[in-house]
């Protein structure tokens, strides 16, 4: 996993402020920056994501993404202008959106967002570096960002507010209201929003990929086409289970208020009867 150094770190929050301070100018300068101050521990320190092999999952995570979701989006932005008839939107509001379209991700108010992962199976099994916040209130992370921009009064032009409402494209199925339209006057007026989803993609694929060459380079091949291969057998998941290389509690656990209730019962027969099941319709198959 990716470890950024403490010089990293506080390079990356300068740029950060850096941007705001060369962009933005009179009381919405202001206001962005009573907002990063609030959150400065947050912006520097925060993940992107807190699954692994998503992206970015590691302290300083979030803002690293920012700042490559920025300098993408400026590219994309000289595209657009070679092919695109119509550029209705300003470098300003093209940097705002980029800077903050996930603040969501840093929390509320009181509460980050990403606490670190205590469930050392979870951090094994399923790569979680990190989980939600339960404290944090149940909100989209396009909403919870245009709710701080707002609290700490940032006004938004309609471009900036639509494009971090719909940034996350129809990997948001509310989004469908702005995107799946079936009439010319219905179509968002802006091509701003697809610019950042864009340019949000691109970054979050590149973060996955560097990821994952690096993921490959410490584990090795080889260790990767053993563990693939390793419960092809009910022997081979008995003998696992037994030396608790994985918890298989955890798949039936409905929260974790369950784990302390002393009637629970775990019907491991059942559990290995659905495995020879599965293997046996697959050997079928194989035979056809």
């Amino acid at each position: 996993m990716k470890e950024l150094t403490e010089k990293e770190l506080l390079e990356n929050y300068k740029k950060f402020v850096s941007i705001i301070e060369n962009n933005f100018s009179g009381e919405r300068k202001e206001c962005l920056l009573k907002l990063v101050n609030h959150f400065e521990e947050r912006l520097i320190l925060s993940p992107a994501s807190y699954k692994e092999h998503y992206h970015n999952s590691y302290i300083g995570g979030y803002l690293e993404h920012v700042l490559n979701v920025y300098h993408i989006a400026l590219d994309l932005f000289e595209i657009w202008k070679k092919y695109s008839v119509n550029i209705d939107y300003t470098l300003e509001e093209l940097t705002l959106v980029t800077l903050f379209h996930d603040l969501g991700k840093l929390g509320d108010i009181n509460e980050e967002f990403y606490l670190p992962q205590d469930n050392e199976w979870r951090r094994q099994n399923m790569g979680e570096i990190y989980k939600i916040n339960p404290k944090v209130v149940n909100m989209n992370g396009a909403d919870r960002s245009l709710y701080l921009l707002q609290h700490f009064g940032v006004k938004l032009t309609q471009n900036e507010w639509i494009t971090i409402k719909i940034h996350e494209g129809m990997y948001e199925e509310a989004n469908g209201y702005y995107l799946k339209v079936t009439s010319d006057s219905s179509v968002i007026k802006s091509h701003l929003p697809h610019l950042m989803h864009h340019a949000d993609m691109m970054a979050t694929r590149t973060e996955y990929e560097k990821w994952k060459k690096s993921n490959d380079v410490e584990t090795g091949s080889i260790e990767k086409k053993e563990s693939k291969q390793k419960y092809n057998k009910k022997s081979d998941l008995k003998n696992v289970l037994s030396n608790k290389e994985i918890n298989p509690l955890d798949n039936f656990y409905k929260n974790e208020d369950e784990k302390n209730k002393s009637d629970y019962i775990l019907d491991i027969d059942s559990l290995f009867e659905d495995f020879d099941n599965k293997n046996e319709d697959s050997n079928k198959k194989n035979e056809k």
